[in-house]
């Protein structure tokens, strides 16, 4: 499979980048949801509160969305405080600047 695709864009160099691997599960709506922000901030919080210790990633549409869940979520977090255990919350998109995209990717 991965010749053939190699093959059709003029034999473009195949690259394997070896890595760990993790667990993954995938959650998602199956309606649409009126205030999709609001909505994927709420299941944030309740993975969060539910599951053992785990990272969370969240996929919105764009720098807008992303700061408006950023925001949503430390206010709601702040109110919370002493109920749950610390989230750390970490926004990324393209037009962040690199020291801080760089900064996402630190080991802690």
């Amino acid at each position: 499979m991965l010749t053939k695709f190699s093959q059709f864009f003029d034999d473009t160099p195949i690259f394997r980048i070896p890595g760990r691997r993790f667990s993954v599960d995938i959650y998602y709506r199956k309606a649409p949801e009126a205030d999709y922000i609001d909505t994927a901030v709420v299941t944030v919080l309740q993975i969060h509160v539910t599951q053992s210790l785990c990272d969370i990633l969240v996929f919105l549409t764009d720098q807008e969305d992303i700061e408006t869940a950023h925001e949503m979520l430390l206010e709601r977090t702040k109110r919370l405080e002493k109920k749950i255990k610390e989230l750390i919350i970490l926004p990324i998109y393209s037009t962040l600047p690199s020291d801080m995209q760089v900064y996402r990717y630190k080991d802690e």
